[in-house]
């Protein structure tokens, strides 16, 4: 929709680069920076190198933008072509290749502007996307002033379809071949060619194109139809009718258009979809996202986040092969003359400083690279300021191999593992790391490429006296002295991150307090005696018998203090050395097998406090209340009462429980809601993927996979084995089951081996998703996610990589 630049105004925009940043210099790699209106800044964007197309090329999808007229001789061309080059992979020029810049009279074409432009792509290994070949706009005045048999403005526009797509046959590699049809009520949009030709102009134009190109890329392109409306379904109408007919169209381009008020993305992804099931390629091809004059910090957040949203949605979308800006830096933006009141639509500021909707999209799509790239990372799980990483060393050789793994945290070697590997075998070898202070870190695991986490927030980063992580163990991670003693047999099964303690009626722990005395007022570690606190932790019901039971409970006879629970919520009970009680009933119910982030505030002596419940990390319950002293109360117990006498109608846990952190502090509702998100590596696909052929030299007896399939997903995988990449020679079918199995298999050898996934549900998603073929106990392959090459459409939980 890009149209001549008329009379531009600038806004008189200024941006600050706050102390201790570093500017982009025209043509150099962006290094982290601060762009804002506001100071000082609360707001910053982490970039690392390298630019936004190795990016995308590594991602197998392209990284555009549409580019000014003549921009070669702009007063700062130098800046402009060497941010265009360096971040650019897809570029389609914004006007030259229209009607009025092309035919300046009916027997003469002008490609001068055209030519440069497409060599200035081709000398930077850009791919072209040529626009226009017909829209309603921007047509020389002989053209529309002139009169026309419908003959006549048939052979003129398939001459000009002709001479102009074989001039850069080989070259343009997609062309918009028509741009702008319809209305916004669907209907036919008035037009020359529409009033002369008639309604099967649009028909002619795509067949007209591919006869002149057989190999070009044939899409349509319009704006507001990103979402499922009365103009998209239109489009849609027609794109069908034309398969169905054989007419010539092979994409969609969505200009994506937008304002702060953002987008409908659920409706974004369906629409997608149904275009894709269509067998179409999508494009993004003139994204912008106009701001209101002068902007606020608040609308560059929002604009980040629209920016961010739709890459991360074409990420996840197979179909879409390029998503494209119109313009690049707000210096040359089509929006101020078009929109008045509106402006700062891109993603580079007027002095070519990136925004903060550039680093969004960096940010997507250095999170997608590393889960492509980075396949022996099993999993990334983090816990407020715990991390967890798991990495699968192979040895893919005959012989031993002893190896050493290094994990490195901001340059520095925190830790190192040496592993045996027999032949052929593979190993997890899992890293456990506290940061304890806010800002970017850059972790680096063997020879992975490094991750970037930003942490936000203050001293829930830090160790609390009691963290318990229950990965497999009781170690307190806080080595405050604090230990947790079991009273029976204890089991470990999988958590929210890592292993969770399980409780099954039969035993509990004790939180040994190296400080802890029975008399009322002593000084405590686990439960303060004056002070306030968080007690912070993960719960999973395992039974929906009715009655309660305790999570944690320190009282004793006649001071209770404990946090009980039951299939209708919960109940957090405590009382002061005076005997006034201060009790919280919390109607949530808490379904069996689910997980549930709980944490509780409360104080003694502290003056008026607040006492609150959250459930995964909402506040569910809240009143102030004035405790005095501590009474007397008894070591804190987990999974059972402290006193059986006191409660002799409850029962023990039967749950499990994971990260146990008791803060000696009150958290505020934003370090709960960081503490109650967990995230983890994910892969997720919809509909069938293939892979490609790999080499087979072996038989195969067996798969095993580690799947998280959630209830009403269905994961299908079949096994094709081949001699000539062609013929199907034995195929086995598997349905995956949730968790980690190993299912045999029985096939003929062959020489070549490949793998076909089907994932069906309403939004399937399969977690630490593994798949590796054996022979025996040997490992013959292990299929890694892969993006475009492997046809597998892959994402990873974004805020385990890097901090939003």
């Amino acid at each position: 929709m890009w149209t001549r630049p008329l009379s531009l105004v600038t806004a008189g925009i200024v941006f600050a680069l706050l102390a201790g940043c570093t500017s982009m210099e025209a043509g150099g790699a962006p290094e982290r920076v601060e762009t804002d209106r506001i100071a000082p800044s609360q707001m910053t964007m982490v970039l690392t190198p390298p630019p936004l197309r190795e990016d995308a090329d590594a991602l197998g999808i392209k990284i555009g933008v549409g580019v000014r007229e003549g921009f070669w001789n702009l007063p700062d061309a130098e800046t402009y072509m060497a941010v265009a080059a360096r971040e650019f992979n897809i570029l389609t020029p914004g006007n030259v290749m229209k009607w009025d810049w092309l035919r300046p009279s009916k027997e003469e074409y002008n490609f001068e502007a055209a030519d440069t432009t497409i060599r200035f792509a081709l000398d930077h290994g850009m791919v072209v996307h040529g626009h226009t070949l017909v829209w309603h706009s921007q047509l020389p005045k002989w053209l529309t002033l002139g009169s026309w048999t419908k003959e006549e403005l048939e052979r003129l526009l398939r001459d000009h379809i002709n001479t102009v797509m074989k001039r850069y046959k080989g070259e343009v590699k997609i062309w918009d071949v028509v741009n702008e049809a319809f209305e916004e009520n669907g209907q036919p949009r008035t037009s020359i060619w529409y009033s002369v030709i008639g309604p099967d102009y649009l028909e002619k134009a795509f067949r007209w194109a591919h006869e002149a190109d057989p190999d070009a890329i044939l899409i349509y392109n319009d704006y507001n139809i990103e979402t499922i409306n009365q103009k998209s379904d239109a489009v849609y109408a027609m794109v069908k009718d034309f398969l169905d007919r054989g007419v010539p169209i092979h994409g969609i381009g969505f200009q994506m258009h937008l304002t702060v008020g953002g987008l409908d993305v659920l409706s974004f992804r369906r629409n997608m979809q149904r275009f894709a099931d269509l067998g179409l390629k999508l494009y993004i091809t003139e994204m912008d996202v106009r701001l209101p004059m002068p902007y606020t910090r608040e609308h560059l957040e929002k604009q980040a986040d629209i920016y961010r949203n739709v890459v991360r949605e074409c990420l996840m979308q197979p179909a879409v092969e390029a998503i494209q800006i119109w313009g690049f830096t707000d210096k040359y933006s089509w929006i101020p003359s078009h929109f008045p009141g509106e402006g700062a639509a891109l993603i580079f500021d007027e002095q070519y400083r990136p925004k903060p909707a550039y680093y969004a999209m960096k940010e997507v799509l250095t999170a997608y690279r590393m889960a492509m790239t980075a396949e022996r990372l099993l999993a990334v799980n983090r816990m407020g300021g715990l991390y967890q990483f798991k990495v699968e060393e192979q040895n893919t050789t005959r012989t031993p191999e002893e190896r050493t793994v290094e994990f490195v945290v901001d340059g520095k070697v925190v830790e190192k593992k040496t592993i045996s590997l027999p032949p052929r075998k593979a190993e997890v070898v899992t890293f456990r790391y506290t940061f304890e202070e806010s800002g970017v870190h850059e972790v680096k695991i063997g020879g992975l490429e490094p991750i970037r986490i930003e942490l936000k927030g203050g001293l829930v980063l830090r160790k609390p006296p009691v963290w318990f992580n229950f990965d497999g163990d009781l170690t307190n991670l806080s080595d405050s002295g604090v230990k947790a003693v079991p009273d029976g047999s204890l089991t470990f099964d999988e958590g929210v991150a890592g292993k969770a303690v399980v409780f099954d009626g039969s035993s509990r722990i004790v939180l040994e307090d190296p400080l802890y005395q029975g008399t009322g007022g002593a000084q405590r570690l686990v439960i303060p005696s004056e002070g306030v606190f968080t007690i912070s932790l993960w719960y999973k019901p395992t039974t929906d018998e009715e009655g309660l039971r305790s999570i944690f409970d320190a009282s004793l006879n006649p001071i209770y203090f404990a946090l009980f629970t039951s299939p209708a919520g919960l109940a957090w009970y405590y009382e002061d050395e005076t005997d006034a009680d201060f009790q919280m009933d919390v109607e949530y119910p808490l379904e069996k097998g689910k997980w549930y982030h709980i944490a509780v505030t409360g104080g003694f002596n502290a003056g008026t406090i607040p006492m609150k419940v959250y459930i995964n990390g909402e506040d569910v319950a809240s009143k102030d209340v004035t405790p005095g002293k501590s009474g007397t109360l008894s070591q804190l117990v987990l999974g059972a009462d402290a006193d059986p006498t006191y409660f002799p109608d409850h029962g023990p846990l039967v749950g499990l429980i994971d990260d146990l952190r008791i803060i000696p502090r009150i958290l505020s509702p934003g370090e709960i809601e960081e503490l109650a998100e967990t995230h983890e590596f994910k892969i997720s696909a919809s509909g069938m993927h293939t892979t490609e052929w790999r080499p087979l030299s072996a038989a195969i007896s067996s798969l095993e996979a580690n799947a998280r399939v959630r209830e009403g997903d269905e994961v299908k995988v079949k096994i094709e084995v081949s001699d000539d990449q062609e013929t199907i020679k034995d195929t086995a079918e598997i349905t995956l089951k949730d968790g980690r199995h190993s299912y045999p298999v029985r096939l003929s050898r062959g020489a070549f081996v490949r793998i076909v996934t089907e994932l069906s549900g309403e939004t399937p998603v399969v977690n630490l998703y593994r798949l590796s073929l054996r022979d025996g106990k040997t490992l013959v392959w292990s299929l890694e996610p892969e993006w475009k090459k492997g046809s597998w459409s892959s994402t990873v939980g974004i805020d385990a990589l890097v901090e939003q």
